[in-house]
């Protein structure tokens, strides 16, 4: 009984209902049907099960876990709720991911508030010294509750002391700048969805041909932010080492769509462009190192797309930068577990690219690694991964 409830998420005191017993009565005249609190406590005995079965998975696995988390308000009863998920790789290597908490968090929601909701919920579960990265939607609490919560768990624990805990959420960002760029034709926008109404009912306004040319236009845009969308959005493959080169395609597409000739398309790249930047510096350094531990991309990427995304100072600047976190991040593992060791400009072909707009954007990338000439073999095992050359992209690595 307790599992059926479970499983379809019916009330507690289904149990109770008249036609519910009946049919039960029609089944099997002697079975009685328990009340709703030994439903509840059926209920909380399985959760117990089950929680000190992946408990004893999370103690016996060694690999950090990431965290996300999903904040949102009830519209009717205006109560806080929070969804805390755990990510990780298994001793099989592969993705999983739990559900660990679904709380109330009462108002006022301060980072103080959510900081301590989400503390007692790693520590319940004694993950507290195995994290990795929070990922958080990006409300203007976050970062103080990032500095509340290194406060709180110990530094030593994480990362660099911390510094690549916090992770802002991919698919929000992405949101958050198609929304802003719609925000240009929200006009067009409604007239187009109120001419589509009708075929119910006499719309309030009609589109002009301008509306419909500029609405095929954007979403010929849009549709690149789509596919990155369903791509980050996988549940049964790591993104991280994706991320990366993608959102660099994003950036590079927004630059030539300010070099649009239509007005329209300008207006809203710009804005794009400008929300893209405010989370730009958040984003491009953990997801940068994961991108250089694939062996399909390692430092290549970032010598083909930062000159592309800076100048040529910044690029050699950001280049080493990321560089120094890989290292460092070697380095501090080594120290940690006593591992034994971790321990170039790029010239690109004149030959010709291909369009940008195409559906494989990478395709340049490949034409870029194809170039490269090999190069002498640095003394640490990091180094001598990062000069290896790098595999084509269409190689199933089983990352």
């Amino acid at each position: 009984m307790a599992s059926m409830i479970i499983l379809h998420e019916y009330p507690l005191n289904i149990v109770e209902h008249f036609g519910f017993r009946r049919f039960v009565a029609a089944l099997q005249p002697l079975c009685k049907v328990v009340s709703r609190n030994t439903v509840k406590s059926d209920i909380m005995k399985i959760y117990d099960f089950e929680k000190d079965k992946i408990m004893k998975a999370f103690d016996k696995n060694s690999s950090k876990f990431a965290i996300t988390t999903d904040m949102w308000t009830t519209n009717n009863q205006k109560k806080g709720n929070m969804a805390i998920t755990t990510h990780f790789i298994d001793e099989s290597w592969k993705l999983q991911s739990r559900l660990v908490r679904f709380i109330y968090v009462p108002c006022p929601h301060t980072s103080a508030v959510i900081c301590d909701a989400l503390v007692n919920c790693l520590m319940d579960w004694n993950l507290d010294h195995k994290l990795s990265t929070l990922a958080l939607d990006n409300c203007s609490t976050n970062d103080a509750l990032i500095n509340d919560i290194l406060r709180k768990l110990d530094k030593k624990v994480f990362w660099l002391d911390g510094s690549l805990l916090h992770m802002s959420c991919c698919a929000h960002i992405l949101n958050l700048i198609v929304r802003d760029g719609l925000d240009v034709i929200g006009n067009g926008i409604s007239r187009i969805r109120s001419s589509v109404a009708f075929w119910v009912a006499t719309p309030k306004s009609v589109p002009t041909e301008e509306d419909w040319e500029n609405a095929k236009d954007i979403c010929a845009k849009l549709k690149l932010f789509n596919n990155m969308t369903e791509l980050f959005s996988g549940t049964e493959y790591p993104t991280a080492n994706l991320y990366f080169p993608k959102i660099c395609e994003i950036r590079l597409a927004l630059r030539r769509w300010i070099n649009s000739e239509k007005p329209t398309i300008v207006d809203m790249a710009t804005k794009m462009l400008e929300k893209f930047e405010k989370y730009w510096s958040q984003i491009n350094g953990i997801m940068g190192v994961a991108t250089v531990l694939d062996p399909r991309y390692k430092l290549k990427v970032l010598h083909y797309y930062f000159p592309l995304l800076y100048s040529s100072e910044d690029a050699k600047k950001e280049i080493e930068r990321i560089k120094e976190i890989c290292v460092d991040l070697v380095n501090e593992y080594s120290v940690k577990f006593k591992a034994s060791g971790v321990g170039g400009s790029f010239q690109s072909s004149n030959s010709s690219f291909t369009n940008p707009d195409e559906v494989d954007s990478m395709s340049n990338y490949d034409k870029f690694v194809a170039s490269e000439t090999e190069h002498d073999t640095f003394k640490t095992d990091l180094d001598s991964f990062l000069e290896k050359r790098v595999l084509p992209r269409n190689v199933n690595v089983g990352i």
